[in-house]
């Protein structure tokens, strides 16, 4: 048997066709149930581009609140059995020494709130 090149795609050959707008508003007034399936794939197409967005953010939140974290227990962080110990307290002092260690704490703290309420309000 010989090497399994996969699957071969062949190109599709299509000529674009001008259509009046007024006949494309014609045609969807005349057929409601066509104008819902457009409705229905333009509203999946928006809410997988909402959800996209939203992973893509809270994966970026994780990553930066991450690396703040990793900066902190190397500079002050000490042993602590298997893991290590930020031995501090944010302040508001430490809070204005640190502006984007908090902006990412905030931003992880709402998005997990909000996640939070979704999926209480949804389970799944």
């Amino acid at each position: 048997m010989g090497p399994d090149f996969g699957p071969v795609f062949l190109p599709v050959i299509s000529r674009v066709v001008p259509v009046p707008y007024r006949e494309i508003v014609r045609t969807l007034q005349d057929n409601p149930d066509v104008l819902t399936g457009l409705v229905e794939i333009f509203c999946d197409c928006l809410a997988g581009a909402h959800e996209q967005i939203n992973t893509l953010a809270v994966h970026d939140i994780l990553r930066r609140l991450g690396n703040v974290l990793g900066g902190l227990a190397s500079k002050i962080g000490r042993p602590f059995g298997d893991m290590i110990q930020i031995p501090t307290y944010l302040t508001q002092e430490a809070a204005r020494l640190q502006p984007e260690t908090m902006a990412i704490l905030r931003q992880l703290l709402s998005r997990s709130a909000e996640s939070s309420t979704k999926t209480h309000q949804n389970p799944v």
